[in-house]
């Protein structure tokens, strides 16, 4: 089968109810992007499309011919009627960047210049050309890293953006099974010239060393795409028994999402489902379905920590105990001792902790941008008055005296039942608003910020 059948059959598969009006492409330049945006191009031509295409370049300033390869980029473009709604923005790096993971930090840079050039657009999906080379390239640095059997199934086709904004896009590669070599030949059969980045090939980050080791271990490099395809063969396994089990919780309304606004969820769970399922099913049951609720900054990094603990889920009676920045309390029902309760909250806000709150900055005309606090709300306050200062942080067990008057008092309110919530506090630390218990959507807005794991 060609090249434009697979991408097409991929594409249609990842957008299986419809194809979006609107697709962006994060174009570099190089012989992967500038592929992508030809097979792109032709898929929409060929299923008699009217979907806009909007390549995007980020130039990063880091190489002094960055900036002349835009225009370049540009004219290449124009052979297959690109050009038009090209779009770019230019990066800058301060000094402090030397001294942090600059990779990391680039990368978010870089997302949010691409998010908010998509949300300019109106585009919720943006295709990466990230192929089958680059994705042995990540299985390597994860195994190098110690990564377990969930982190070395590597990049997915589909996930979502750091949540840098309260719109995240979809993320797609369809070319992950693609090796580059069939990229090469594509561009080359078409005609297409790409710009080749030199620094791809120097040894100056850890995945330039580990790109130029398997170039020269053609064998071991072999050897390690057997290996990764039986960790994704596992991992489809493994996905396949979570996905069952959340389904049929989900059917039977096992999973109670009554209270997002204090972040928290309870799972129930009869003795027999966790006597049925491996420790890695309900670990990663709970740690895809707990994303939203978490302030962990670290959480992609943290499911090892939920395998570890998942053995006193199993113990009889009760228990309680903190991960991920939650609380976790397991008690087994009192309607039915062969159940257990399981109820995950944000865990316990200390003082210090509250400390860290939120400015919120009151622009003319009372409204404010979406802001997202302790890393799980995101928060739109509507008719503010722009002669306060405002803070938003978390519900303190002294603030029993400090509502600003009693009619923002909740009718149910105890403090047992509302800890750690949000709250929005004016310059005399008086408490204004429980935002995310308002009903009044004229006033405030809010939602958890989205899921990265998704189930099928």
């Amino acid at each position: 089968m060609s090249l434009q059948l697979v991408f097409n059959d991929t594409i249609k598969t990842v957008f299986a109810s419809s194809i979006p009006k609107k697709l962006a492409i994060a174009l570099s330049g190089g012989v992967d992007s500038f592929a992508l945006a030809h097979l792109l191009k032709k898929f929409v031509k060929e299923e008699r499309l009217d979907t806009e295409i909007y390549p995007i370049t980020i130039n990063h300033n880091l190489r002094e011919a960055s900036a002349a390869e835009i225009p370049v980029i540009q004219r290449e473009l124009s052979k297959f009627d690109l050009h038009g709604n090209f779009l770019t923005s230019n990066l800058s790096f301060p000094k402090e960047f030397q001294t942090k993971p600059f990779e990391e930090l680039a990368r978010l840079k870089r997302y949010k210049a691409i998010n908010d050039l998509c949300q300019s657009k109106g585009i919720s999906d943006i295709l990466m050309g990230h192929h089958f080379d680059d994705q042995i390239e990540t299985f390597t640095l994860r195994l190098l890293s110690n990564s377990g059997v969930i982190g070395l199934n590597c990049m997915q086709p589909v996930s979502k953006s750091p949540h840098l904004s309260h719109e995240r896009l979809n993320v797609i590669r369809p070319l992950l099974n693609v090796h580059k070599d069939q990229l090469v030949k594509y561009c080359l059969d078409n005609n297409i010239n790409w710009v080749q980045d030199h620094t791809n090939f120097e040894d100056i980050t850890e995945r330039n060393i580990v790109r130029n080791y398997l170039v020269e271990n053609p064998t071991v490099k072999k050897d390690l795409e057997a290996n990764y395809k039986k960790v994704q063969d596992f991992n489809g396994l493994i996905e396949g028994k979570v996905n069952v089990l959340h389904n049929g919780l989900q059917t039977y309304g096992k999973i109670d999402y009554s209270n997002l606004a204090n972040a928290s969820i309870k799972v129930t769970l009869s003795n027999k489902q966790i006597e049925q399922h491996t420790d890695l099913v309900l670990a990663r049951l709970f740690f895809k379905m707990l994303y939203p609720i978490s302030p962990s900054p670290n959480y992609h990094y943290s499911f090892n920590k939920v395998l570890d603990n998942i053995a006193k889920i199993r113990q009889p009676g009760e228990c309680t105990f903190s991960l991920l920045q939650l609380q976790w309390d397991v008690k087994p029902s009192l309607n039915d001792p062969t159940v257990k309760e399981i109820t995950v909250s944000r865990q316990n806000v200390s003082s210090a902790d509250a400390q860290n709150s939120l400015d919120v900055i009151v622009p003319t005309g009372g409204v404010t941008d979406w802001l997202l606090f302790d890393n799980i709300y995101w928060l739109k306050f509507k008719k503010l008055d722009t002669n306060h200062h405002y803070k938003v942080r978390n519900l303190l067990k002294d603030d029993k005296i400090n509502f600003i008057n009693e009619d923002i008092i909740p009718e149910d309110f105890k403090y047992s039942s509302y800890k750690n919530t949000p709250v929005l506090v004016d310059e005399q630390g008086k408490i204004v608003m429980f935002p995310t218990h308002s009903t009044d959507r004229e006033t405030v807005e809010w939602k958890l910020k989205d899921n990265a794991f998704k189930f099928n």
